[in-house]
């Protein structure tokens, strides 16, 4: 849609008719723009997220708060109150709040004709005793449905108030919730230290064991470290009893371009298998599959590589005589990063036996391969491009025969960066340049 920037002049010097200002406006995003997953109760799961900007940042900020679920009050009565004073309210709740993410408070009424108001007031004088002066927000529309909300609120003593402003007959009945977005069951990792270049994609991940069965919520603050709350991801998790037995699982990997990972097909919860038949699906311009060494069931281990480069793996099992219960570990495999970047499903699809020959029901939770965009001259590996990449990436390209011994490219990936075929000084000038000149990066002085 449509955006506009306002510049508001406080304070003029006066000493001529105009003054000059300059600025830069880009725009940053998310991806994905929400973290929405349906998963078995005690199950783990990752999600991998995007972030680029536009313009240059002085560093990332990725603050995480949940999982808790909303406080439900249905048909809750409410008088009529002295319209010209809030804090007359007939429906006042308290709550004390402690490392919350966020506050949203919503009212509605199955009654048009009730009008209600919603105040959230905050005890910053720690008495105990709600004030007027002490309102954070409402919500006064003329009818039931309100709405308030506050993010990274003090920690502290609310009341939420519910005041019957016309309330026909004296009394009626209403809905409300309250959503306090708190907790410490987002874990977020991989978020990059120093500066966030320009156009160029950043990856964490937020990690989560899902609670037990219900619907859960959390947020998510992503931004510059001056403006950490520049970007809300809300999160939602919504944790079932499924079959909690018996998962075939394999984890979300996040790698950089040519890197591998052995991943192990996991049985969650096993209820007594003797063996089955696996295959893993995935997309073979992104990854591919070089390896696979069997798990638990050894007894008859068959990998048929026959249509890896088709994006399908198949993989039959089974342990002689015996069924394994518990956790278990069917296969492993080495990943291999192909792609320059992109992501695609690690798909499941699963049948199982048990000893007699009969099937046992189970399900999969698929995992997502992510490949890490490159980073043009961060040839250490720190996740940061400045003078430290660029005197390594001079010295390596002057001292051949140093090469491997005093001077190590962790990320020989990063070390062209004028686009052409080959690794020379020229990459080396280039980088001195866009790291000494950095308002001329991006015009005279560009990374590829």
């Amino acid at each position: 849609g449509l955006h506009e920037i306002l510049l508001h002049n406080v304070l003029y010097a006066g000493r001529s008719f105009s003054e000059n200002i300059s600025g830069r406006v880009a725009t940053v995003s998310i991806d994905p723009p929400e973290m929405d997953k349906a998963t078995f109760a005690r199950i783990e799961d990752t999600q991998t997220f995007n972030f680029t900007s536009g313009i240059e940042l002085t560093g990332l900020s990725v603050q995480a708060y949940g999982l808790s679920q909303p406080q439900n009050y249905m048909d809750q009565t409410i008088l009529q109150d002295n319209p010209h004073d809030p804090m007359t309210a007939s429906w006042v709740h308290e709550y004390d709040v402690s490392d919350a993410g966020s506050i949203e408070v919503s009212t509605n009424s199955l009654h048009s004709d009730l009008d209600i108001d919603l105040f959230l007031i905050y005890d910053s004088n720690n008495n105990n005793i709600p004030d007027s002066n002490e309102i954070v927000t409402s919500s006064m529309t003329s009818t039931a449905d309100e709405h308030v909300s506050v993010i990274l609120p003090d920690d502290g003593r609310y009341w939420v108030f519910v005041h019957g402003w016309s309330v026909p007959e004296g009394s009626s009945t209403f809905d409300c919730t309250v959503n306090i977005i708190d907790g410490t069951d987002l874990t977020v990792n991989g978020v990059p230290t120093g500066a966030i270049l320009a156009d160029t994609p950043y990856n964490f991940t937020v990690t989560y064991t899902a609670p037990e069965i219900g619907d859960y919520d959390g947020i998510l603050f992503i931004g510059p470290t001056k403006a950490p709350a520049a970007l809300n991801v809300p999160v939602t998790i919504r944790s079932t009893a499924g079959v909690e037995t018996n998962i075939v699982t394999i984890k979300d990997v996040t790698l950089r371009p040519g890197d591998t990972e052995d991943v192990p097909i996991r049985l969650l919860n096993s209820t007594g298998v003797c063996g089955g038949a696996v295959t893993l699906t995935f997309n073979q311009s992104i990854v591919n599959v070089t390896n696979v060494v069997a798990g638990d069931f050894e007894g008859v281990f068959n990998p048929d590589y026959s249509d890896v480069s088709n994006g399908i793996l198949r993989i039959a099992c089974m342990k002689f005589g015996q069924d394994l219960t518990d956790d278990l570990v069917l296969a492993t495999i080495t990943l291999d990063a192909v792609g320059a970047s992109g992501s695609c499903e690690l798909g499941l699809y699963a049948e199982l036996t048990d000893k007699s020959g009969i099937t046992v029901d189970s399900s999969v939770d698929n995992g997502t391969f992510t490949i890490i965009a490159r980073t043009p001259g961060d040839v250490t590996g720190d996740g940061n491009v400045n003078i430290n990449d660029a005197v390594l990436l001079f010295n390596w390209v002057s001292f051949p025969n140093e090469r491997e011994t005093t001077y190590v490219i962790s990320k020989p990936e990063n070390a062209n960066v004028n686009g052409d075929t080959e690794t020379n000084v020229n990459d080396a000038v280039l980088l001195f340049n866009w790291v000494l000149f950095p308002n001329e990066r991006g015009t005279t002085y560009i990374l590829q």
